[in-house]
């Protein structure tokens, strides 16, 4: 299992760019994402014990970190400076929202690299849903693929 965990760390430096959204939309979405991030640092402190294995051992923490678009650009980190030195180890999820109207209904997947420069589109609706099908949400469809240095251009319709 030790080498399970060095191929993550390893991989991550795939990812060693910021992704960075630049977002057109005629509509007042909030625009949200969320990322996971694994410690790099081999300190005690950013180690947590895990039994997935049926026996006791330290791997490194994992965080999920949730960032919010500004001036229409969204940047997710690849780095949260810190004393564990979290990297990213994946793309990311958008979400979409209309503050005071419609929360989020799902996330669009974030995939980092082989893309291009191309404007992408992801559609979104207000659809009802919840307990009793009356809670107003927004719903959108479309992946995004960023660039090699994680950079994409989307369209929200």
């Amino acid at each position: 299992m030790k080498y399970i965990l060095i191929t993550l760390l390893l991989s991550s430096q795939a990812f060693a760019d910021d992704i960075v959204l630049n977002v057109k939309s005629d509509k007042a979405y909030k625009i949200g994402a969320s990322a996971q991030f694994l410690a790099s640092s081999d300190s005690f402190f950013c180690r947590e014990l895990s039994m997935n294995d049926g026996s006791p051992r330290r791997i490194p923490k994992r965080r999920i970190k949730e960032f919010e678009a500004s001036q229409s650009t969204l940047v997710i980190p690849f780095e949260i400076k810190s004393k564990c030195q979290y990297q990213r180890v994946s793309g990311a999820s958008l979400n979409l929202s209309i503050p005071g109207k419609a929360q989020a209904y799902n996330t669009v997947s974030v995939f980092y690299g082989g893309g291009d420069l191309a404007e992408q589109i992801v559609n979104c609706r207000e659809i009802l849903s919840g307990p009793r099908g009356d809670q107003p949400m927004i719903y959108c469809s479309g992946d995004i693929q960023t660039t090699d240095d994680g950079r994409a251009n989307l369209i929200i319709q």
